[in-house]
Order: C-alpha cells, then sequence, then structure tokens
C-alpha cells in the first residue's frame, strides 16, 4: 500500500512538473517568437530585401502592436523605399511608444539626406559620420542616393571610395559607380562596375538589366542579350524587351526585333524607347507609313525628345509631308542645341559644384523644353545652395500646381514672397 502511494505522489509530481514545463514554454514562446521574426526583419532589411523586412515586422506586431521597435523598423523599410509620408507616420508612432526620440531624429536625418536635401558638409551630415552607431552602411547609401539626386558627383565618388574599403564585400557601392559612369556615357567601365555588383550578390534587383544596357550600349550585343534573357527571373517587362529588340536589331535579326519592341508596347503602351526603337525599325526597312506611325505616337509620349523629332522630319519628308516634316526638324534644332547647353553647363559644374547661377540655368533649359522632372531636380539641388532663390521657387511653385501637388506648390509660392 504504502508504494502505491509513494507511486501515486510520483505520477503526480510528474503531471504537475510536466504542467509547468507546458506552461513556461507557452509563457516564454511568444517572447522567443517575436524577437526572432525582429531579427529576421533587421537581417532583411540589412540586405535591402525591404518588402520581406515589412511581412516580418507585421507577424511582430501581432504578437506586440505596441511595442516601438516595430514602428522605428518600419520607419526605416519606407526611408528605403522612398515614402517619406509613411516613414514620418512611424516616426510619430514610435515617439508615441517611448522608442528612444535620438534614434528617431537621426533616421529621419537619414530621410533628408537620401532625398538629397542636405548638401556635403551639412553640420547634421558631419555628425551622423562622426557618430555612426553601427549604421554605418545605412549612412553611406543615404549620403551617395542623396548626393547623385541633386548632382554632386564628387562627393558622391569620394564616400564611394570609403564604403569600398570598409566593406568590401558590398555589392551597393559598385551599382553605384555604375550608375555614375552611365551617366557620362562610360559604357565599358559602367559593365565593369554593374559585373562588380553582381559578382558579390547584387542587392538590387535592376543590376543585371543596367548590366545588360550597358554591354548593349558598349556594342557588345551578344553579351548583352545572354544578360537580358536571365533578367528578372524569366519575367519579360518592357525594359527588357526592349533591350532585346535593340540587341537583336543590330545583329541583323529585323523581324525578331519587330516582335521584341511589340511584346515590350505590348505590356507597356507608353514605353518611349520601344516605341522609338520600333519607329526607327520601319524606317531602316523602308516602310515610311509604318514608322511615321510609330514616331508619332512616340512623341506624343515623350516630345522633348530629339532624336524622335529627327526620324519623324525624315520619315514625314519621304511621304511628302513638307510642312509637318519642317516643324519637326525645327524642334529636334531646338531641342539639340538645349542639349548641347545643358551639357556645357554640366561640365562646368564639374569643376564648380557650388554655382548656384549654373544649376539654375540648366533647370530653366530643362523647363522651357518640356523636361520638367529633370529641370525639377536641378532647382530642388539649387535651393540647397540658395534657399531664398526667387526664381527657383517660382519655377518650382508652377511645376507643382501642375502636377497638381498643392501643398508643395503654395510652400514654393509662399518663399518667392
Amino acid at each position: 500500500m504504502q508504494e502505491t502511494a509513494r507511486t501515486k505522489r510520483r505520477l503526480l509530481f510528474g503531471l504537475v512538473a510536466a504542467c509547468l514545463l507546458v506552461v513556461s514554454a507557452l509563457v516564454l514562446a511568444r517572447p522567443l517568437t517575436l524577437q526572432y521574426r525582429l531579427w529576421l526583419a533587421r537581417t532583411a532589411l540589412g540586405h535591402r530585401d525591404v518588402s520581406a523586412a515589412i511581412r516580418w515586422l507585421d507577424a511582430a506586431a501581432q504578437i506586440a502592436p505596441r511595442r516601438g521597435e516595430i514602428a522605428f523598423l518600419r520607419a526605416r523599410a519606407y526611408r528605403k523605399l522612398a515614402r517619406p509620408a509613411e516613414l514620418r507616420a512611424q516616426l510619430l508612432r514610435a515617439a508615441e511608444l517611448k522608442y528612444p526620440i535620438e534614434k528617431l531624429k537621426r533616421e529621419e536625418t537619414l530621410m533628408l539626406l537620401q532625398s538629397g536635401q542636405l548638401p556635403p558638409g551639412h553640420p547634421a551630415v558631419g555628425a551622423l559620420m562622426a557618430d555612426p552607431q553601427g549604421d554605418a552602411r545605412e549612412i553611406y547609401e543615404a549620403a551617395v542616393q542623396g548626393y547623385l539626386e541633386s548632382f554632386h558627383v564628387a562627393p558622391a565618388e569620394m564616400l564611394l571610395d570609403g564604403w569600398e574599403a570598409d566593406y568590401p564585400n558590398d555589392s551597393l557601392p559598385h551599382y553605384f559607380r555604375g550608375l555614375i559612369y552611365a551617366s557620362r556615357q562610360s559604357w565599358t567601365e559602367a559593365a565593369e562596375a554593374f559585373q562588380e555588383s553582381l559578382q558579390l550578390g547584387a542587392s538590387r534587383p535592376d543590376t543585371r538589366l543596367r548590366l545588360a544596357d550597358s554591354l548593349r550600349e558598349d556594342y557588345r550585343y551578344r553579351e548583352a542579350l545572354w544578360h537580358y534573357e536571365q533578367c528578372c527571373d524569366g519575367k519579360e517587362t518592357a525594359e527588357v524587351l526592349f533591350g532585346r529588340g535593340k540587341c537583336l536589331e543590330a545583329l541583323g535579326d529585323a523581324e525578331a526585333a519587330r516582335e521584341a519592341y511589340g511584346a515590350a508596347l505590348g505590356a507597356d503602351p507608353k514605353h518611349f524607347a520601344a516605341r522609338l526603337g520600333l519607329g526607327q525599325l520601319e524606317y531602316s526597312q523602308g516602310e515610311y507609313e509604318a514608322a511615321a506611325k510609330q514616331l508619332q505616337l512616340a512623341v506624343e509620349v515623350n516630345p522633348a525628345d530629339f532624336y524622335v523629332h529627327h526620324s519623324l522630319a525624315w520619315a514625314l519628308l519621304i511621304l511628302g509631308e513638307k510642312e509637318s516634316a519642317r516643324e519637326h526638324f525645327k524642334s529636334a534644332v531646338r531641342l539639340r542645341l538645349a542639349m548641347l547647353q545643358v551639357g556645357n553647363l554640366q561640365r562646368r559644374i564639374a569643376k564648380a559644384p557650388d554655382n548656384a547661377r549654373l544649376r539654375y540655368d540648366i533647370g530653366a533649359i530643362l523647363m522651357a523644353n518640356d523636361q520638367q522632372s529633370d529641370a525639377a531636380s536641378w532647382l530642388r539641388s539649387l535651393l540647397q545652395l540658395e534657399p531664398d532663390h526667387r526664381q527657383a521657387h517660382r519655377a518650382l511653385a508652377d511645376y507643382y500646381a501642375e502636377r497638381g501637388e498643392a501643398e508643395l506648390a503654395e510652400r514654393h509660392r509662399r518663399a518667392t514672397q
């Protein structure tokens, strides 16, 4: 009997211990799962996989909806997506949840830096770089992106040198260097930079596409064609299809090129380069009516391109439409002169990046030639140097008003008073 009682007590104690273990496991599971999901989100952000980071943060929020760190990391994700309104909303949320205010201020500064609103030498930039607090790669990326956005290329290149030295296995500085080479039409060097980025495990999904574009511009059509076929995990976007068309045309397969251009336009009917390419292909094949039709559609998409006016003028002239041809020749000459003026001013800015007048002149020329988006970028970069420049504010006020962005238009309009 005593043995039976002892056995029952052991069983009871074992059952109680097992229950305690189950309860402990349930109590510990939620915080452990939360930490694991936050770690996955931070890792995804480090690898610049923003969509995955947001998914893990959403999953973490199911466990701890009032955790300030989740709002802070969401803000960082939105910064990487260049969505300032969502970023600020998440920073406010993090502040409400008592997340350290200094970290929130740093993240907002990174957004200003990334969007080109803080020029080289700004005290806030110096403060970030003097005390990176584990965010050196974030600061490098935001600064280089912002300096390129505001056309401060030389400081961006200096930062890229430091970035590559500090993080030799990071693919992104090579990607940005490729963009700089491409903007200079140094296609061989651009291809080498994008190739290096790919070899290091490119974090930007368009790296291979940019490599293919650079190879094509460097007349290496078969190499480019191979990379176009590897792009986008087999998804044939309009950009990829257009690139394939240009390579096929250069390699002498006009029919395959026509098919590729048509597929690109099927994917995106307003793809200007594909429409221009198809029009020029039809012209080269002696199909002048078809060429004129495609080129007219291209003009409607982008009336500020020299090449489309020039090509359309010749097609119309051959078709006997002399008056229409004359108008497009005039547009081509005007746009070509503007391109030459802008190119000359850009070379002068490379030697004098703080010359506000040169930046205004570029913006004014582009604005007068239907290139409003590029003009606005130049004018915004000017305001970094001269925040009270009334002509720039007036031009930007008109630009934003035409786009229906009333708040921004009013802000610049007030600055002219």
